[in-house]
């Protein structure tokens, strides 16, 4: 009853678990990780190993409730994170590593995530205002999120030349480095040059942006992008931005007047 919602519910350790599970949907599409446990067998699960077997209605269930309210067995019945984490897995500092808005500039711009792989919003999509298309750029939207940028930096890592790519063994190990240092590096520069640098102090052999492979990065590793009209409505999207400002953007003359 609990679990499929059939109770009708509104006791307060339910409605903060609610709040909790959809804080977890939430974390899942940002952070791309199946290590939280949502499925309806681990919550049936949760409140079984918490609930004495003689509760079977909602009308038992209160009376249980209030018997026990504050006490440690009331208490178990709120979730906390950790009862919807593989316990291998560390808690994420979500807000730093997921952002809600990228800024450019003095311009804020509001992020959203889709995990689904091959659908066409899946990974990060920033919106963008059409008068304001101009205001970004392919380099300053290369830093993606701190949260993706080790996952990016793998893949980059892994399609370099052979001859360059073995300064980089294990590549996981040297993306891991390379991300910490990239975190307190500059986001005014462009990320492909901020990464060579980075690759060429590491290796000791010279690495150019040019070197990378960024058309073969998969889909969730560049941003999709919504532009929007003055009121929010969507004009187009994709992850082409020099097409969509090609076709979108005002003209420079434009943004002075």
């Amino acid at each position: 009853g609990l679990v499929e919602g059939e109770w009708n519910c509104r006791e307060a350790f339910y409605l903060h678990n609610q709040e909790m599970l959809a804080d977890m949907h939430e974390l899942v599409q940002r952070t791309r990780s199946r290590d939280y446990i949502l499925d309806r067998y681990h919550l049936a699960s949760f409140y079984t190993s918490r609930i004495p077997t003689d509760i079977v209605d909602l009308a038992s269930l209160r009376a249980w409730l209030r018997k026990h309210q504050g006490q440690p067995a009331e208490r178990a019945l709120w979730m906390r994170p950790e009862d919807l984490l593989d316990p291998q897995q560390p808690l994420v500092p979500v807000e730093e590593a997921f952002p809600n808005a990228f800024h450019a500039g003095p311009t804020e711009l509001p992020l959203s995530y889709h995990f689904e792989p091959g659908h066409a919003n899946d990974g990060v999509t920033i919106t963008v205002p059409q008068a304001a298309l101009r205001q970004v750029s392919e380099e300053s939207l290369g830093w993606l999120v701190p949260g993706l940028l080790e996952e990016k930096i793998l893949h980059l890592i892994r399609g370099l030349p052979k001859s360059l790519r073995t300064n980089f063994v294990p590549a996981p190990d040297a993306a891991q480095r390379l991300a910490g240092e990239l975190s307190q590096a500059s986001r005014d520069q462009p990320f492909t040059a901020a990464l060579a640098a980075a690759m060429t102090a590491y290796a000791g052999e010279r690495i150019q942006p040019s070197n990378f492979a960024l058309d073969k990065l998969p889909e969730h590793l560049r941003f999709h992008v919504n532009v929007v009209d003055d009121e929010g409505k969507l004009v187009d999207s994709g992850r082409d931005l020099i097409k969509l400002q090609a076709a979108l953007a005002p003209p420079p003359a434009a943004l002075g007047r």
